[in-house]
């Protein structure tokens, strides 16, 4: 009975064997996790700086994740950075040659990522571990840049707040503005001044003085107006006009007439 038990126990331990492996493999496959059965092509691309970046960042083929990047080492006798992407097999035949890696940046956090810009669908497939052409162009460092339209912006933003600093040093702005409701005060009081003394005016409209005032210059040019007096008569009567225009031409030498004419009106009119 012995040999039989132990061949029971045999079968039993195969079978179980089995059945593990068997549900170690669904796991992995209905989990997603086919990095054991997946092929990759690897490709390099070289920059200046790669802040951001470091291994197991997202690689992206026109939008497309299609792989990681999987170190990052420095160029021998170069100041610049060696990136090696790890790239599906399955996206190889659109690896051609003509492809850029660009860094870009991506999310509110920042978080950096190598966007690869496709070549010619007609293009040669690149071999495996071949460098593509890079494209430097981070924000941060056009923003950053002397030759940059945006940073003379970022210049001025620096150079208004060194004004407002250097107004605002020994309460120099605070200063301002207690100046600034001072006048404006003032102008208050000034107006309001202004408006009582329109209101006396309107209101001394019954004055003796102003009604006699008023009365005077009426009188004096409804005179004018019927012809009466010199003045009048020389507005009214054009003839007078002509012929007085006449008399003293337009020579040089009869200005003295017309001082002499001038002078006797007003004596006439002062007379009157």
């Amino acid at each position: 009975m012995e040999p039989k038990s132990k061949k029971l126990e045999f079968k039993v331990g195969i079978f179980i064997t089995v059945g593990l492996l068997a549900v170690l493999i669904s796991i992995l496959l209905l989990g997603g996790d086919k990095a054991f059965f997946t092929k990759y092509v690897r490709l390099n691309a070289r920059f200046t700086e790669v802040q951001g970046l470091f291994p197991g960042s997202v690689v992206s083929l026109a939008g497309v994740p299609v792989g990681n990047v999987e170190a990052i080492g420095f160029v021998d006798a170069e100041n610049r950075l060696n990136l090696t992407m790890k790239i599906n097999d399955k996206f190889k035949n659109r690896l051609v040659e003509g492809t850029v890696a660009e860094i870009r940046t991506q999310g509110a956090l920042g978080d950096k990522f190598i966007y690869l810009i496709p070549g010619p669908p007609d293009g040669k497939i690149l071999a495996d571990g071949s460098v593509v052409e890079s494209l430097e162009t981070d924000i941060m460092k056009m923003l950053t840049s002397r030759e940059d339209g945006m940073a003379r912006v970022i210049d001025l933003i620096k150079e208004l707040h060194l004004m407002i600093a250097s107004i605002n040093q020994n309460g120099g702005l605070a200063t301002t503005m207690k100046n600034m409701s001072e006048v404006s005060l003032k102008l208050k009081s000034t107006l309001t001044q202004l408006d009582g003394a329109l209101a006396d005016v309107r209101g001394d409209a019954n004055d003796p003085k102003l009604k006699k005032s008023l009365a005077s210059l009426t009188s004096i040019l409804q005179k004018v107006d019927s012809g009466k007096g010199t003045l009048g008569q020389l507005i009214n009567d054009p003839s007078i006009a002509q012929s007085l225009k006449s008399f003293l031409g337009g020579s040089e030498r009869n200005r003295y007439m017309k001082d002499m004419i001038r002078e006797t009106l007003q004596k006439s009119e002062t007379g009157k």
